[in-house]
């Protein structure tokens, strides 16, 4: 059994780590560009959230998908909480939006994007415990 639950927060950890790679970036986009689409984005996100997935055979694949859409509301709130007007400081002076998101909203958005990957990890190991047998 402790092996099981070993395994299982492996893998809520692999997913965490796969989410803060591939939808931080995403997130940024979402909080800077504020027009109709990102709102239903936002809106599908949410309703991602709450509908059920039944088990998969991948369980980081599943992990993921539970965890990405999370992950990118809660970064693109620690996104919204820092102001703007440094990062349009640095793309008047020529920063390109990499630039931009690793060197200017990352850092200054780092206190609230430090308990992004925490919170997200321990809501999936928590379901991943309560929850364990994906048959």
């Amino acid at each position: 059994m402790p092996y099981e639950w070993s395994l299982l927060l492996r893998n809520a950890a692999l997913a965490t780590l796969l989410a803060l790679l591939t939808c931080l970036p995403f997130a940024w986009r979402l909080a800077r560009h504020r027009t109709a689409a990102s709102h239903f984005v936002t809106a599908a996100l949410l309703l991602f959230l709450l509908l059920p997935f039944g088990p998969t055979e991948r369980p980081i694949v599943g992990d993921f998908v539970k965890a990405a859409p999370l992950f990118i509301l809660l970064a693109r709130q620690a996104f919204l909480s820092v102001d703007p007007l440094h990062e349009n400081t640095a793309r008047t002076l020529g920063a390109s939006d990499w630039r931009v998101l690793s060197g200017i909203a990352v850092p200054l958005a780092a206190r609230s994007l430090l308990r992004v990957p925490a919170t997200v990890f321990l809501l999936l190991a928590l379901r991943a415990l309560l929850l364990p047998h994906r048959i």
